[in-house]
């Protein structure tokens, strides 16, 4: 009877000591999450106008920004999470010899916006750089966009040594970026330099075994935001198609709208098949986002921020637009 009452006694206090754990570690969640400033949900990264914010649906903070005029464009976290990437282009000068200089340069900053320096400034006038896409620890993708020496556009993908500063052509007459998730090849949009003609293509990071991923004869332009998703199954981008001008749909049809110069959601294979509209924004200069588990697209614009099913296409507001910005997930 002795030896019942105490191994009783014994579960009891277990139990106890377990229920008060378990209690205490939901409190110090909870605590956690109450003490968050921005709340729970997906985590973004947005550079839009003059600032770099963290943002989730209904809260930000900001992480840098300049009161000089500046624009901020392209904001993206290093592999390791404790670097970001940027943008700046600063206001047009003019020296003493009425020479002027205008073009956007990369930086670098903390993870917490402090520290912000320059890696790589423009080396002429109208020279623009965008998109830089961190390749490891030590280099970066840089779109840059200027002229050769006879003036024409001198458009090219160069790789960023960050530790020497020095620069290597990679591909020439391409605009934008995006990285498979293993970093062994990218995606971007060769232009013709003659007809201007867009075709997004996929290719190993030298350019070698070039895959097109749209047709010759589409008529998809400014294609832009380009996104692989996590997976590795699906390039997400957005793009305007002036056939959507020509005729109008029918009522109730559920066909395109006729908005010819601006952008929709499109989604295609890394083989170049199943490419197809997801989902109709109808913006100017969107930006999409995978999520890490590609089951969701974000995509903001001016008239808002939505999740897309990948699958259906159905939208689902999450937040209000932000002009003219452009997200990359950072935790979800």
């Amino acid at each position: 009877m002795i030896l019942s009452r105490v191994c009783h006694q014994r579960r009891y206090f277990r139990l106890a000591c377990g229920l008060a754990l378990g209690l205490a570690l939901l409190s110090a969640c909870s605590s956690d999450a109450d003490n968050d400033p921005l709340g729970g949900g997906p985590r973004f990264l947005v550079a839009g106008a003059n600032v770099i914010t963290e943002r989730t649906a209904t809260e930000q903070r900001i992480l840098l920004g300049y009161d000089d005029g500046s624009f901020l464009f392209d904001a993206g976290i290093g592999p390791e999470g404790q670097r970001i990437a940027f943008i700046r282009q600063l206001p047009a000068t003019t020296d003493a010899g009425g020479e002027v200089d205008f073009g956007s340069d990369v930086y670098l900053a903390d993870s917490d916006g402090s520290r912000p320096r320059n890696v790589l400034a423009h080396s002429q006038a109208g020279e623009f750089m965008r998109n830089p896409t961190w390749l490891n620890n030590n280099e970066l993708l840089v779109n840059v966009r200027g002229r050769d020496r006879n003036g024409q556009p001198d458009l090219r993908i160069e790789v960023l040594d960050l530790g020497t500063g020095a620069r290597k052509r990679l591909i020439d007459n391409a605009v934008e970026i995006a990285l498979s998730p293993d970093r062994k090849r990218i995606v971007y949009v060769l232009i013709d330099p003659e007809t201007r003609i867009e075709r997004l293509t996929v290719s190993d990071l030298d350019g070698a075994n070039s895959i097109p991923l749209t047709p010759e004869t589409s008529p998809l332009v400014f294609i832009s935001s380009l996104a692989w998703s996590p997976d590795g199954t699906t390039i997400g981008f957005t793009s305007a198609d002036p056939s959507t001008g020509a005729v109008a749909p029918e009522p109730g049809s559920g066909g395109a709208l006729a908005h010819p110069t601006l952008q929709d959601v499109w989604l295609v294979r890394p083989d170049g098949s199943n490419l197809h509209r997801l989902a109709e924004l109808a913006e100017s200069q969107p930006s999409i986002a995978w999520s890490s588990d590609s089951k969701s697209l974000y995509a903001v614009g001016l008239a808002g921020f939505w999740r897309i099913d990948p699958a259906t296409g159905a939208m689902e507001v999450i937040a209000p637009g932000i002009p003219f910005a452009q997200i990359r997930l950072l935790s979800d």
